[in-house]
């Protein structure tokens, strides 16, 4: 509970618009909001974006031709719902945790362009899923294994294929260092939460 209030606290004086947007967007079928507490040394814990960022998220994201759009640590589906409401295309959702992965499996199963799995971020081979857009809100704690899976999905990925998008949530200003060369195209922040969207277009 302590946890939640504290998050509602960052917030600011954009609690209002957070809480009307989450009231408007599950009114209209969305998914709800859910907080996790992970007693794990690596993950952080699920704080899941507010429907006020990804709406503005969209706004950037219309103007852009996505082929594979992946959630890292997606949990019950909510954010890939959201965007599959919005654009066409194809989506793959990665989640760790039992619990989160079962939910986010079963909303989608019957839906062909949406796949969830459960892995490690790190047992993935990304040269063959080929992603242009990376959504990803603080999943990890440590900046080292953070900055190292930076590194993987750049290396990843086909620069013959265009740009590489990254969609990042909440992460703090030692996790941003590392997208300081690419190019930011869109950001909001309320104190300590927000989201930055940048684009890696020199891919060595």
């Amino acid at each position: 509970m302590n946890k939640l209030l504290d998050l509602l606290k960052s917030y600011g004086f954009s609690l209002f618009y957070i809480l009307l947007f989450e009231m408007a967007y599950i009114l209209l079928g969305y998914k709800g909001n859910s907080v996790s507490i992970r007693k794990n040394k690596h993950s952080t814990d699920t704080i899941p974006c507010p429907y006020f960022f990804l709406s503005k998220i969209y706004k950037t994201l219309q103007e852009k031709q996505i082929n594979l759009f992946v959630d890292l640590g997606c949990g019950n589906g909510r954010v890939i719902y959201f965007f599959r409401k919005k654009f066409k295309t194809r989506y793959l959702g990665v989640e760790l945790f039992n619990e989160p992965y079962v939910q986010s499996y079963k909303l989608f199963e019957n839906i062909n362009e949406v796949e969830i799995i459960k892995k490690n971020f790190f047992e993935i081979d990304y040269q063959s899923i080929n992603a242009d857009c990376y959504f990803i809100n603080d999943p990890l704690k440590d900046r080292k294994i953070h900055d190292n899976l930076i590194k993987t999905l750049i290396s990843g990925h086909n620069s013959k294929k265009g740009e590489l998008i990254f969609i990042l949530i909440n992460l703090s200003l030692d996790k941003l260092e590392i997208f300081k060369k690419m190019k930011l195209i869109d950001s909001f922040k309320i104190n300590d939460r927000g989201y930055y969207i940048y684009v890696h277009n020199n891919i060595n």
